[in-house]
């Protein structure tokens, strides 16, 4: 969960980004800065840093405006704004285990238990993995999916989610048609992250 704290001169344009951010899945807008992870904040090329004054050195700083030097320039769409946020942190991509294989996102690769590299993988297929992986066994819905991985809003209608999960079946599952890795739920996915000793 990506914790953000906004301010700006305009309260009611603060409002307004907290109302709207905090629809987004994975994402929780804080009261106090010293709480979030990502300060979003408003001001022009030649504003001060509100890092001393709010008293916060952990916090990833990010500044909207409308000049050039702004992190995320305004006006902006809102698919824009989050895939801005959610690159604000560093990202920790660990290995994991699916089935028979270790999936490697940040490699883009799925390897056997012995090491040997099975299958490459698009970025949106690691993505989409690690991003299931994350969300554990509850997975995660198919508008989750498409504004986490993708950035798509929830009244896209697309095809690409669907698209993306028959090709990863292809390459993981024994029977594509009977998955028992990558699972359908009701309104979404979830990987099976039971290691599959064969």
């Amino acid at each position: 969960m990506l914790r953000v704290f906004i301010t700006s001169t305009s309260p009611m344009l603060t409002k307004s980004l907290t109302d709207l951010l905090g629809q987004a899945p994975m994402l929780e807008c804080v009261d106090a800065a010293e709480n979030a992870d990502v300060i979003l904040w408003q001001g022009n090329e030649e504003a001060t840093s509100p890092q001393n004054q709010l008293n916060v050195n952990k916090a990833r700083l990010l500044r909207f405006g409308s000049d050039t030097k702004a992190d995320i320039q305004t006006p902006c769409r809102f698919k824009q704004l989050l895939l801005a946020l959610h690159k604000a942190l560093p990202r920790i991509h660990q290995d994991f285990t699916l089935g028979t294989y270790i999936c490697s996102p940040l490699d883009r690769c799925l390897y056997t238990l012995e090491g040997e590299e099975y299958a490459r993988l698009t970025e949106k297929e690691a993505s989409l993995l690690e991003a299931l992986h994350d969300a554990g066994e509850s997975g995660l819905s198919r508008n989750a999916l498409l504004l986490k991985v993708w950035g798509y809003s929830e009244t896209l209608e697309t095809h690409t989610l669907e698209t993306h999960i028959y090709r990863l079946r292809q390459k993981i599952e024994i029977n594509p048609d009977e998955p028992t890795l990558l699972l359908t739920l009701e309104g979404g996915y979830a990987l099976c992250l039971v290691p599959i000793m064969m």
